[in-house]
């Protein structure tokens, strides 16, 4: 019974080790570019343009979520800029 258990615990360990499959931004992003490359060069009939046109702006959406907003990023210039400038 105890052995049993043991038994259990280290299947579930080694289970728990072993990475799965992993999609990266990079991965996301790549894709984003093989739907808009599919699409210039036909790779998809006419009704099928709605669903791939879908999936194509939520990849776009959710990957613009995950960048800063431009304005933050501007901020962060303008300020290091006024930092060096007070600097000089």
């Amino acid at each position: 019974m105890v052995k049993d258990i043991k038994e259990k615990k280290e299947e579930v360990k080694e289970e728990e080790q072993q990475p799965g499959p992993q999609l990266t931004v990079q991965d996301l992003a790549l894709l984003r570019s093989c739907i808009e490359l599919g699409s210039q060069r036909g790779a998809w009939r006419a009704s099928e343009l709605t669903q791939v046109g879908a999936i194509y702006e939520k990849l776009s959406t959710f990957l613009q979520s995950l960048l800063p907003p431009k304005d933050a990023e501007e901020k962060e210039t303008d300020t290091a800029d006024k930092g060096e400038t007070k600097n000089d």
